[in-house]
């Protein structure tokens, strides 16, 4: 008898939603016959990505957001979501936080905008996680991306860093053979 997915524990989840990803991605690539990503995956990129997200506060951590907006207080002195305060600076996802790293800055950055923004340095245009730059520099598929970036990404991680970073970890190892660090 199989196992629910909230009887399993995280490994065996982040697995389960690994394997689940192919198994739609495959449906995909036959309905839409995709091809292939002719960009080889990029390992050092993708190592910086997992230490990025392992290094991440996790009190900001968010799948749904690329940085962090505080909502600008009211008369009243309560949180006010109708008043977003654009950026505060703090990363959120796991993109986020891979653009927000000093070292990285010559790939890729967050810039102020009414809502953050990722923008790759080199030709300092803005991108989205499913553009094809992103896949290009990373060296994915549209469905990894997708599977990877998106609100329901890294299996579903929403403000979990650590399923996050061991969805990451099965990701690279999956892709390569080799442990991911």
């Amino acid at each position: 008898m199989r196992k629910k997915i909230s009887e399993m524990d995280p490994e065996e989840q982040s697995r389960y939603l690994i394997h689940q990803h192919h198994l739609l991605a495959e449906r995909n690539r036959i309905i839409m016959a995709e091809t292939p990503s002719t960009t080889p995956f990029n390992k050092e990129l993708f190592k910086a990505l997992i230490k990025s997200t392992v290094e991440a506060n996790p009190e900001t951590f968010d799948m749904g957001e690329y940085a962090v907006r505080q909502f600008l207080k009211n008369e009243d002195g309560y949180y006010d979501e109708s008043r977003p305060n654009p950026f505060c600076g703090s990363p959120a996802c796991i993109l986020g936080n891979f653009a927000a790293r000093e070292d990285l800055q010559s790939v890729m950055k967050l810039r102020p905008h009414n809502m953050p923004v990722l923008v790759l340095t080199e030709t300092d245009s803005r991108v989205y996680f499913e553009d094809k730059e992103i896949r290009d520099l990373f060296g994915l598929t549209l469905e990894e991306a997708n599977d990877l970036f998106s609100i329901d990404g890294c299996g579903e991680a929403k403000n979990d860093k650590e399923r996050a970073v061991r969805y990451l970890r099965l990701f690279y190892k999956e892709k390569t053979g080799e442990d991911a660090p």
